[in-house]
């Protein structure tokens, strides 16, 4: 009977993972006291370096980051104009007699004339041009001159 009992508690005894099976994993805490005084410096320095940049811009600084911010500007403004003919195309498109060619840079013509086609391509062409035009105001709005 005492065998029993010895292989029960040698039975509850295992190693404790969560429910899907993966080991437990203890945080490492050996990598944050393995950083000397030296190199915890030189982050500090490097990040009052990055913070002294930013609150005190050069003026070169500052011009470079305005001609970026214009780059930024004019590319928001080209898709945004992009974004609107289409959303014209697709309010006048009447679907009667509807044609889309493609034309490539060797001449090469390719043409569609089947109106469901040419309809899941205009979805396309408007999703991409929407989410395309979403991430150029976010860069715009991220922007810091």
């Amino acid at each position: 009977m005492e065998k029993v009992k010895e292989a029960k508690a040698t039975e509850t005894k295992k190693s404790v993972t969560p429910k899907n099976g993966t080991p437990k994993v203890e945080p490492k805490q050996a990598d944050q006291e393995a950083q000397t005084p030296k190199a915890k410096m030189e982050i500090v320095k490097n990040a009052s370096a990055t913070v002294e940049q930013i609150l005190n811009p050069t003026a070169e600084g500052r011009i470079s980051k305005l001609e970026t911010f214009n780059i930024l500007a004019e590319k928001q403004k080209t898709i945004k104009s992009k974004y609107d003919d289409l959303t014209n195309f697709l309010a006048g498109n009447d679907q009667t007699a509807t044609r889309m060619d493609f034309v490539a840079q060797n001449g090469y013509k390719f043409g569609i004339s089947n109106e469901r086609v040419i309809n899941k391509v205009l979805l396309v062409i408007e999703a991409e041009t929407a989410d395309l035009l979403e991430k150029a105001n976010a860069e715009v709005l991220k922007f810091n001159i």
